[in-house]
């Protein structure tokens, strides 16, 4: 009868339940289940926060992703955890990597313009300079004439190369949101709001709760080792090192850009951990994805064949360079602590 009732209450009427499926949810939540008969299905949204708005399984954006996911699995007919990598990857593929390409192909036609730049600059000024000696200018006028002018010069060298810095961050633009509405998603196919299982069991896909593999069986659950946290962490930590593998010294601001984007990878992990499978599945893929489109376009030959111009002090061997810089790094860094410990030492002795 309790399975009769919930049914009818809250099983939409595109998901077929039969009384083994309600049988295994009800023993998975044993204890929740019986605050569902008393759950308010009203669509008043008047007491509904911003989060709950956005985010819910109506919410547009999240709708659309929720329809992604499912697609591919009704096309596919794989099992679900199979079904995430390869949207994940279809995803990735086809939509962030000819960003990223796109991103790069921006970036180094901006690099490439720099010499043009700085040289109309020198000559800028010494024309400022002469003009302001025949016409007695004040300093503060030169100044402001040559900021001016050089920011219209600037534009219209972007102009003519068809190159604004801007159009290289469409890349976050379009990742960040597919990201979050995949999440979300599958936040809400695993009935995983936080404080609110027993209300969700009407959104829960079945065939989550089986369709995993490995050490993972049920996809609605958190991974019960780890495992696939602690491996997000790590590709996430081996990215930003990769990043931060630069030639040049970095700024201030840049090491500090490092050392937020190093401990929130940490974060993330133990944040995976509570959350259902399915959704650091997803994370893990999407971030080893990540670190190979990284490695894949410091390839010259991928370059080239993506017609990204050629820059100054592009490497021929750019993963030998990455393998001795990362070398150098825990050289540099041994050379310091064994400095700092023999100076205690001494400070001791």
């Amino acid at each position: 009868m309790l399975s009769a009732l919930l049914t009818k209450v809250y099983v939409p009427q595109r998901i077929a339940l039969n009384p083994k499926t309600w049988q295994c949810i009800t023993s998975q939540h044993k204890g929740c289940i019986q605050y569902i008969p008393q759950a308010n299905n009203s669509t008043d949204t008047s007491h509904q926060t911003l989060y709950e708005t956005w985010f819910n399984k109506d919410s547009p954006p999240i709708w659309c992703a929720q329809q992604v996911l499912e697609t591919g699995h009704d096309i596919t007919h794989l099992p679900w955890w199979a079904s995430i990598v390869m949207t994940t990857v279809v995803l990735r593929g086809g939509v962030t990597l000819p960003l990223a390409v796109y991103q790069n192909y921006i970036m180094a036609k901006v690099e490439l313009l720099q010499p043009q730049i700085k040289g109309f600059a020198v000559k800028l000024k010494q024309f400022l300079k002469d003009k302001a000696k025949k016409e007695n200018w004040h300093e503060n006028r030169v100044k402001r004439v040559f900021s001016v002018q050089m920011k219209t010069a600037v534009k219209n060298f972007y102009i003519r190369d068809n190159c604004h810095p801007f159009k290289a961050t469409i890349l976050i633009w379009v990742q960040l949101p597919m990201w979050i509405c995949l999440s979300f998603a599958l936040r809400n196919m695993t009935g995983a709001f936080p404080g609110k299982l027993a209300q969700d069991l009407g959104v829960l896909v079945p065939a989550l709760t089986s369709e995993g593999t490995l050490w993972f069986p049920d996809l609605t659950q958190p991974d019960p080792y780890w495992i696939l946290p602690i491996m997000l962490g790590l590709t996430n930590l081996m990215v930003i090192e990769m990043h931060a593998l630069r030639p040049t010294k970095p700024s201030k601001f840049q090491r500090r850009v490092t050392i937020f984007l190093r401990c929130l990878s940490v974060a993330m992990v133990p944040i995976a951990a509570s959350l259902p499978t399915a959704m650091s599945l997803y994370w893990t893929v999407s971030s080893v994805f990540g670190l190979g489109q990284n490695l894949l376009l410091k390839s010259p030959k991928f370059r080239r064949i993506s017609r990204i111009p050629k820059i100054h002090g592009e490497s021929a061997t750019p993963y030998r360079d990455m393998v001795n810089s990362a070398k150098d790094k825990v050289l540099r860094t041994n050379r310091r602590k064994d400095t700092v410990t023999s100076t205690q030492s001494k400070g001791n002795s």
